[in-house]
């Protein structure tokens, strides 16, 4: 027969290792669970950090140079549309009719004299072609944005929705 104090010191043992094993495998589930939020704040917070560090990260600007030069073919088209024929689209839309239709709060702009405006319409083709080559372009792509503003606000009966969005895009 096993002594008392052997047989105590047995249990005791056992209990030890039991307790030690229960510790283990609840340390190992605080682990596993502890990786799981960590897992989970790194998703949430790497979403969080993607978001924003995609405002500031390196970004390749050739689509922006592509959009610039074709935006400036556009312009150039525009303006070539009302200078080809020797001005007679020009002279159809704001010259033919001694009262032109305005804009509210724009009808203090006066239309160019004829001679003037062939002018002014061969600087805006200068201005629309320096877009296209991206030459000062702030300076050039405010100063067609204003140009253009004073073309389409000249007559109000030749509204265009891409005149308006030409306009939009430019400020």
């Amino acid at each position: 027969l096993l002594s008392d104090n052997s047989f105590m010191q047995t249990l005791k043992k056992r209990n030890k290792r039991k307790k030690e094993k229960r510790d283990d495998n609840n340390n190992k589930d605080i682990i596993k669970n502890n990786k799981k939020i960590e897992k989970i704040e790194k998703i949430d917070g790497g979403r969080k950090n993607r978001f924003l560090e995609w405002f500031f990260e390196e970004e390749d600007i050739l689509y922006l140079v592509w959009f610039r030069i074709f935006w400036g073919c556009i312009m150039t088209y525009e303006i070539m549309l009302l200078i080809i024929n020797d001005f007679q689209s020009t002279i159809a839309c704001f010259y033919t009719n001694d009262f032109n239709l305005k804009y509210y709060g724009f009808e203090w702009i006066q239309r160019l004299e004829l001679e003037q405006m062939k002018i002014f319409l061969y600087l805006m083709l200068i201005i629309s072609v320096l877009v296209t080559l991206g030459c000062l372009y702030k300076i050039t792509s405010t100063l067609f944005l204003i140009g253009f503003s004073y073309i389409f606000l000249l007559e109000a009966a030749l509204y265009l929705n891409h005149f308006y969005l030409i306009i939009i895009m430019n400020i």
